[in-house]
């Protein structure tokens, strides 16, 4: 067996030291500097400072990595400057350490719609039903993303769940009715919309985002013109205490 000589294995000791000393050290867990750091960042965030409040936050989550409410605050702030990327990172970490937040998860299927990921979306979204079931958003953002994916079957039972939380919702009718006449169910769709225009008869309105030629057109509905995510709700962006 070759052994290293002795001056050698000085040299290589001294290497892997000096190596040593030049890496970071993990933080350790402070809950009172993470404290100050969240106090921080809420004052920056309130301020309209959201690079400064992200910074803050940064140094809260590597003062206290395992903490969720951290993670899911940095996801509303990267979300609300549309940086998609990092805000799914962010919201995944929260779920990851938290699964039974339904925010996180809500978070997370926006972020996910607003990058174009409407399966994962989906998934998302949800998790985000299932764990709080009278959020009708959760249901709204899925059956965005169930439309996006042109599942109209999964899309027409989300509008119908969600109909059974809000029956006087305008807009979940209108868009009921779009699906069910993408499905070919036409006798259906035309029913949901004269539903519709009994409780709206003056203003009606869309929410999802039409095709540029509208089929077989009832005088029930009125074409609008495309607005992306006009269905996909934003999260309510609430700061850890």
């Amino acid at each position: 067996m070759y052994v290293l000589p002795q001056d050698t294995r000085k040299r290589l000791a001294i290497a892997l030291l000096t190596l040593g000393l030049g890496m970071p050290l993990p933080v350790a867990a402070d809950p009172a500097r993470a404290r100050e750091a969240i106090r921080q960042g809420r004052q920056r965030w309130q301020s309209q400072d959201l690079e400064g409040a992200i910074a803050a936050y940064q140094q809260a989550a590597q003062l206290q990595p395992d903490n969720a409410g951290i993670a899911l605050s940095l996801g509303f702030l990267f979300s609300e400057q549309k940086r998609w990327p990092e805000a799914i990172a962010a919201f995944e970490r929260a779920t990851a350490l938290d699964r039974r937040n339904a925010r996180a998860f809500f978070g997370l299927g926006f972020a996910k719609a607003s990058q174009g990921d409407y399966a994962g979306a989906s998934e998302a979204y949800r998790q985000a039903a299932n764990l709080n079931p009278q959020d009708v958003d959760a249901l709204r953002g899925l059956a965005f993303a169930q439309t996006r994916q042109e599942d109209w079957r999964a899309a027409s039972q989300t509008f119908r769940q969600l109909l059974g939380r809000r029956p006087r919702d305008v807009t979940a009718h209108l868009n009921l009715g779009y699906v069910l006449q993408r499905q070919g169910d036409l006798r259906e769709a035309a029913t949901v919309f004269q539903q519709a225009d009994r409780l709206a008869p003056s203003t009606p309105t869309c929410c999802l985002p039409w095709p540029r030629s509208w089929p077989n057109a009832t005088k029930w509905i009125k074409p609008c013109k495309p607005t992306a995510g006009c269905c996909n709700c934003a999260p309510a962006t609430a700061m850890p205490t």
